[in-house]
């Protein structure tokens, strides 16, 4: 029985073996008609390659270029919009001011507002153990009252 196991063995490595050796020779064979080609052929297909991908890259430019003015365009018209209508609002708003100035009767145009004498010149703020101090700026003492921190 080891005697046939190892026939056996025997038997399926040269299978194995010629089987590759016939896969070299077919493939080997094959290989000299792969480098076949005629070099004319590869020379123009490469040209022929080369005009394609200059084609394209011409006329990739050209409408990055038209894109370019047509968006420099754009911007320029809505810069001389933008600026037509800041015209027209300060044109309105002059002459609005105008008939204002025109239709006051008063002396004086600053009207000055009455200090408010009741404002602590400061306010302390700064944090004390216990209750919490009020650090509210009483209404019309804001710009004169300080808060200290």
């Amino acid at each position: 029985m080891n005697d046939s196991r190892k026939n056996l063995r025997l038997f399926v490595k040269i299978i194995v073996a010629v089987l590759g050796f016939i896969i070299f020779l077919i493939w080997s064979f094959n290989l000299k008609n792969v480098w076949l080609i005629s070099k004319s052929s590869k020379n123009q297909e490469f040209s022929d390659v080369k005009n394609n991908f200059s084609e394209a890259m011409v006329d990739l430019k050209d409408k990055i270029n038209l894109v370019k003015t047509d968006n420099a365009k754009k911007e320029k018209i809505k810069a001389e919009l933008f600026i037509k209508e800041l015209l027209k609002e300060t044109e309105n708003i002059g002459s609005s001011t105008l008939e204002e100035a025109k239709n006051d009767n008063s002396t004086s145009s600053v009207q000055l507002k009455p200090s408010n004498q009741n404002c602590p010149q400061y306010i302390n703020c700064m944090p004390t153990i216990g209750e919490a101090r009020n650090c509210n700026v009483p209404l019309g003492c804001e710009g004169l009252t300080t808060l200290l921190y």
